[in-house]
């Protein structure tokens, strides 16, 4: 099995028996980074997660004061 079927088969679990609803990934040059390479950094990641490896943040804007997206700044 690949990288890349691993990192699938991992998130279909999550998705479906874990209650993960939505994910995003920010990547920093994003020309220059092969898929192999973002398979690579979900991994590790993840691997990080599993390990508990992590920090829980309750929020991190709980002191910003909130608006409408489409307010202007």
């Amino acid at each position: 099995m690949s990288e890349l079927d691993d990192m699938k088969t991992r998130f279909d679990t999550l998705f479906s028996q874990e209650g993960l609803t939505n994910i995003k990934f920010f990547i920093k040059n994003r020309h220059d980074m092969t898929k192999s390479d973002f398979v690579a950094e979900v991994k590790q990641f993840q691997d990080a997660v599993d390990a508990g490896a992590l920090n829980l943040l309750e929020s991190v804007d709980k002191d910003v004061k909130t608006r409408k997206f489409d307010e202007p700044f």
